[in-house]
């Protein structure tokens, strides 16, 4: 489940607008906040929108930018969508309240958490693709849980092949997301830009993630004043409100210069960015937002064009993973740059990279022939000349999968592993495991259980039938059989493991319960929400 990314409110600090302070917001940069009029897609929650069902026209917010929504009739009953919009595009010079970034940015509401500030990932993907298709260029990203989701990093790279930059909140839990990822920050599509928060004193905030390699770089989140609802201001702190400074910053300097490319604006954000000793190790970049930094740098009349270096051609057999080691020099020490790789491929093969959009991908060939991999790079400004290797497959076979079960049985409230001998208490409720089997290609693993052997009065039935997991219970005193027929597109194999159900009077006594838990303890790991990004 996903969930808005805010952190409770805090005693109010004295009125400032540090946040705008801590860019180096110097007369140049200034000067294009009122053009930027780029699309923006907010995707929220918290109980933002109350939607009474009837066909939507324009919006004008007490902000003073332009809000179009999908259904009107619109309140706003929380302060969340105000104070995030209110930092991409509140107006400025007008002695009103505060100022944001981007003062006539088109702003796009899109709601899919409920009240609650909770929702599914099956509601934020409708919601991309809506953004997409109605022009939207930046989208803004302010929730996240754990789980990783195909179809959201799939929806994330559409938006990267119209041309869409998408910003997301790093997450609030204090962690390292290189180690325990969040998304849709953590997705290694070349338009996501992930953000963690600093605080007014120059300090990345005790409850920012940060990940060297999964967190690009960090921006004002800590207290930060922004407008709220019925023409209030208050102070709210989290990486989502990170996230609209930076997503303001490239509505700036996609104003300022049209002609780049979304990739080109993303890498200008990053490359411009202020260095900071204590964000060295936590971001990708080791650094703050600095809109005239990313000015200064698109202006660079004098840049020089990477060079693109695919690594060697090799001469391999079938039965392994590839990792092609590539790499690019860059004459100017542009950091971060652009990699993307195209993989061509023998007919008849289905082989493709693991993620084409870093240095060293990988994949796995699945039949003899010639693998061209094509590695085009660049930085903000210029593109690399195209360079490849091939990489020919010849002899050698493709392994079968390798099934691993595991088998566990709950009974009278207690969990238990299947002991070596294979031994459960009739009426246990006993699950199989297949989750760790191996193979090559693990993303076409499929599964398929069957019940071959029970008791002859058994009326016990393996449900699902296909999956990783299965149960059955063990009604009958006997031996039970179970089998697994494991394929992954190319071999298959299977596995079998056997167990006894035991009358209670000759199993072992279930274990202990477990102790009572200290209070200071940190929970158990268990299901996980998505979550609105801000404190």
């Amino acid at each position: 489940m996903i969930v808005a990314l805010e952190l409770p409110g805090t005693a109010a600090p004295p009125v400032s607008l540090w946040q705008r302070d801590s860019f180096d917001l110097r007369s140049d940069s200034v000067a294009f906040f009122r053009g930027a009029i780029l699309g923006i897609a907010l995707l929220l929650a918290v109980g933002i929108l109350t939607l009474y069902g009837v066909r939507a026209k324009p919006l004008f917010l007490s902000a003073g930018f332009f809000a179009l929504i999908s259904l009107a009739f619109i309140v706003l009953d929380t302060g969340y969508f105000p104070h995030v919009a209110g930092i991409l595009g509140a107006v400025g010079n007008n002695a009103v309240g505060v100022s944001g970034l981007a003062w006539q940015a088109k702003i796009m509401a899109l709601k899919f958490l409920d009240e609650g500030a909770t929702g599914t990932t099956s509601g934020a993907i409708p919601a991309i693709e809506y953004a997409i298709a109605n022009g939207a260029k930046i989208l803004v990203n302010s929730w996240g849980d754990s789980n990783l989701n195909p179809a959201l990093s799939e929806a994330i790279l559409a938006a990267d092949a119209q041309g869409a930059l998408f910003f997301a909140a790093a997450g609030n839990q204090g962690r390292d997301t290189d180690e325990n990822p969040f998304y849709p920050a953590g997705y290694d599509s070349p338009n996501v830009v992930s953000l963690a928060s600093i605080d007014a004193d120059d300090s990345l905030s005790s409850f920012s993630n940060f990940g060297r390699l999964s967190v690009d770089i960090a921006a004002p989140g800590g207290e930060i004043l922004s407008t709220k609802p019925n023409e209030t201001y208050g102070y709210i702190s989290g990486t989502s409100m990170a996230t609209p400074y930076a997503a303001g910053a490239a509505a700036v300097l996609w104003s300022r210069f049209p002609d780049l490319s979304h990739r080109q604006a993303r890498n200008l954000l990053l490359q411009g960015s202020a260095p900071r000793a204590y964000l060295q190790g936590k971001t990708l970049m080791g650094g703050t937002l600095d809109v005239a930094g990313a000015l200064l740098v698109a202006r660079d009349d004098e840049n020089q064009a990477p060079i693109a270096n695919a690594g060697p051609d090799l001469t391999l057999e079938l039965g392994s993973r590839i990792t092609l080691h590539g790499g690019a020099a860059d004459p100017d020490g542009d950091q971060p740059l652009i990699y993307e790789w195209e993989l061509v491929v023998p007919p008849g093969s289905l082989s493709r990279l693991d993620s084409p959009y870093v240095p060293q991908p990988s994949f796995v060939p699945d039949r003899e022939g010639e693998y061209v991999a094509t590695l085009r790079v660049a930085d903000s400004l210029s593109e690399a000349v195209p360079d490849s290797a091939t990489i020919t497959i010849a002899g050698g076979v493709l392994p079968p999968p390798v099934p691993v079960l595991k088998a566990k049985f709950r009974f009278e409230g207690n969990t238990t592993a299947v002991s070596s001998e294979g031994g459960v208490p009739v009426g246990a409720v006993v699950t199989v495991d297949a989750g760790d089997s191996q193979s090559l290609f693990p993303e076409n693993l499929l599964y398929e259980w069957s019940l071959i052997e029970k008791p002859s009065d058994s009326a016990a039935q393996l449900s699902p039938s296909e999956g990783a997991v299965a149960q059955f219970t063990a009604d009958r005193a006997g031996i039970y059989t179970i089998r697994l027929h494991l394929e992954d597109g190319y071999n298959e194999n299977h596995a079998e493991l056997s167990l006894s159900a035991l009358a209670a009077e000759d199993a072992a006594p279930p274990p202990p319960a477990p102790a009572p838990q200290d209070p200071a303890s940190p929970p158990a790991a268990g299901g996980c929400s998505l979550q609105p990004v801000a404190r």
